[in-house]
């Protein structure tokens, strides 16, 4: 029996390693995804320990920023525990990543990079970050800085450089290709379609905190009661446009910071986790469907930019600081909560609120929109 026929668009991978739960303990894979968590954390406090600054008497600061970012997160924790994959696919994202910075075979980490992917399509927009850090960054050869500043200098050609690129492009295009290849054997176009090709042009019109949820939800009416126009029809690819290109405004900051910061190893890693959480937050900030799940993929490197802030004001946070944070984070879950009664009156109460939904999302769109502006303007120094 396939997977395909619960109208469940995602690759076909996660049901086959969920077979334990009918033949061996039916809560298999929520114990393999809360072990994900302790897994993610685990990798979390050692980058965070990697890319300190003074990382021996940080610990126990990136113990406590690991623990209220991942461990504890009551969204992690449900999500996990209710049986969804996607800290799985974080915890994919990480290892590739940890494979990259920690001078494993490129070809290795393509391959873990393309695992992820194959989970899950959104972890390939971290593969020019990779790139970058690759050309800027390849670990050939390492020596210490003449200021014995603890800064890794790194002298390497530009063909050594490429050589890493390549390896890592074929590792991952090789791994998704072939789980591809296999699982279209077994299951043919369906497959292909509602895996991958089915995610470019999706129009979903259940309720969600997407600023497109309800043009989606108009334009989906029984085929007599709308006339769809050319700006309906296309909304699902123009979607992409924003994201397209405030991610690619962000990889060319990364790039223009490793070019200026090419002899410091450390900041080139620990911006590398920034640079991901931002990228990550506008993917899902500006995703055409956004549900609470999402969240989670940006949660755990929220980490790298508190110790990153905290870098730039000499290692303490100022009581603005302290203040500001707290003000978003309150302002973030407010937003959360003004949507979630609109929700409720939707689905238990049976009102129709569609459109107090999409004004609800459109300020929890505003209000991550100011997250995205005061973290940019936090971190990239």
């Amino acid at each position: 029996m396939s997977s395909f026929i619960a109208c469940v668009y995602f690759s076909k991978n996660r049901a086959y390693l969920l077979l334990p739960n009918i033949y061996l303990y039916e809560n298999f894979g929520k114990i393999l995804f809360s072990l994900s968590d302790i897994l993610v954390a685990l990798l979390v406090y050692k980058f965070l320990n990697r890319t300190g600054l003074n990382r021996e008497k940080d610990q126990s600061f990136y113990l406590k920023v690991t623990c209220f970012f991942v461990l504890f997160n009551p969204i992690t924790i449900n999500t996990s525990t209710r049986g969804n994959a996607d800290q799985l696919v974080v915890l994919l994202s990480l290892l590739f990543v940890y494979a990259v910075i920690s001078g494993w075979s490129a070809l290795l980490a393509g391959c873990l990079f393309g695992l992820a992917v194959h989970f899950k399509i959104y972890p390939v927009i971290y593969g020019p970050l990779i790139m970058i850090y690759y050309y800027y960054n390849c670990n050939v050869e390492k020596k210490k800085n003449e200021n014995n500043n603890k800064n890794d200098k790194i002298d390497v050609s530009v063909t050594q450089r490429w050589k890493k690129q390549f390896m890592f492009c074929m590792g991952g295009g090789l791994t998704l290709v072939a789980f591809t290849a296999l699982f279209y054997v077994l299951y043919g176009f369906t497959f292909l379609y509602e895996s991958y090709l089915y995610h470019v042009t999706r129009s979903d019109h259940r309720h969600n905190f997407s600023v497109y949820f309800y043009q989606m939800y108009l334009k989906s009416s029984p085929e007599g009661y709308s006339i769809p126009t050319l700006f309906d029809r296309s909304l699902s690819v123009l979607a992409f446009l924003p994201q397209i290109a405030l991610m690619c405004m962000f990889y060319l900051v990364y790039w223009f910071q490793c070019s200026k910061n090419k002899t410091n190893a450390r900041f080139m890693q620990q911006q590398l986790f920034v640079t991901m959480f931002l990228v990550t937050f506008v993917f899902v900030t500006f995703n055409k469907v956004c549900t609470v799940q999402y969240f989670i993929w940006y949660m755990a490197l929220l980490s790298f930019v508190v110790q990153r802030v905290r870098e730039l004001n000499n290692l303490q946070f100022s009581k603005t600081n302290i203040v500001a944070s707290a003000l978003l984070v309150v302002t973030w879950i407010v937003g959360q909560g003004v949507w979630l009664s609109q929700g409720y009156e939707l689905e238990f109460l049976g009102k129709q609120v569609f459109i107090n939904i999409w004004r609800a999302g459109l300020g929890f769109f505003l209000v991550n929109i100011t997250i995205l502006c005061v973290v940019t303007a936090s971190t990239m120094k």
